[in-house]
């Protein structure tokens, strides 16, 4: 829980900085912590297809529920044999609802032992702390390349 003194831009900075640490370090269940009851994801451009041919967990676009965005991490994270994020840029909209999201991710795809670099940008809207909404923009590439046969 966050302390009642330390300021809204403060928590929300360190809610997407406690997100990444979790997806780096597979810590599932505090994955929920910095999210609000009904957050929203969206993966552009990901369609469905593409997510649920990799998890058990049916991805509707966009993703609605702490539970079910959890639970699709963990039940997807068995597709890379690592993977890390780096927030490179933390830009808060004026009005503090809102902050703009510039990050990468290096990991290992399974199935191919491939490498995998993502860059990405995010919007992430917050009450209260948490995370309500992250819109999720990347390049569509990068997951085909890693994930298909063929040389590395």
């Amino acid at each position: 829980m966050y302390s009642e003194g330390v300021p809204q831009m403060d928590r929300r900075e360190k809610a997407i900085r406690e997100w990444f640490a979790a997806l780096t370090e597979r810590r599932y269940d505090d994955l929920g912590e910095q999210l609000t009851d009904d957050a929203v994801m969206e993966l552009v451009p990901f369609h469905e297809d593409e997510i649920n041919a990799h998890t058990t967990i049916r991805y509707e676009d966009p993703l609605r529920g702490r539970h079910t965005i959890v639970e699709l991490y963990r039940q997807s994270a068995h597709i890379f044999d690592e993977l890390a994020f780096t927030m490179r840029e933390f830009h808060m909209v004026e009005g503090g609802l809102s902050a703009i999201v510039e990050y990468t991710s290096k990991g290992v795809a399974t199935p191919t032992k491939k490498e995998f670099n993502g860059r990405y940008i995010a919007v992430f809207s917050f009450e209260d702390g948490r995370i309500a909404l992250w819109r999720e923009y990347h390049d569509p590439t990068r997951f085909p390349e890693a994930f298909n046969a063929g040389p590395a």
